[in-house]
């Protein structure tokens, strides 16, 4: 693999991978930790993609990974949620994001994937490892507690 394309790759998707980082872990140096991990990984084992959307997938898959792997050796929580960088929002939105990433880790994950990224449920399990049941009841979970959260403001 040339540098041109190791370079292309990441111009391509290190913004996906920092922004589910970020949404998992709720920290940006641990966000950016996570995107120069992943990248690594991928340049120790490079894979075979069928496609753009399946290399997309193995990355998000990959940072998924990563990241519960980080929550889990975690001594103490982390509270510095912040916002997702040099994202253009209305304040409606940029509020409705605040109230998504105050969710729940599981229910945070799949409206992040949903919503965010346009994944749908039979995808987000295959790359969570999750049941599409399962995921169908966290997004609906979500969003009662989304609604509730939203409706509580006005």
């Amino acid at each position: 693999m040339s540098n041109h394309d190791c370079e292309e790759i990441y111009n391509r998707l290190a913004d996906t991978v920092y922004r589910m980082a970020l949404v998992i872990l709720k920290n940006t140096a641990d966000a950016e930790d996570a995107v120069s991990e992943v990248f690594l990984r991928y340049l120790r084992r490079p894979q075979c993609f069928q496609d753009q959307n399946h290399e997309k997938a193995w990355f998000l898959r990959v940072t998924i990974n990563y990241c519960r792997d980080q929550l889990r050796k975690r001594k103490y929580p982390v509270e510095d949620i912040e916002m997702l960088p040099d994202q253009p929002m209305e304040d409606k939105d940029r509020y409705v994001l605040q109230e998504v990433m105050a969710l729940p880790d599981k229910y945070r994950e799949v409206i992040y994937l949903h919503y965010y990224e346009g994944y749908t449920l039979k995808e987000i399990g295959k790359m969570t490892g999750t049941l599409e049941s399962t995921l169908q009841t966290r997004l609906v979970r979500a969003r009662d507690q989304l609604r509730m959260r939203l409706e509580d403001e006005t």
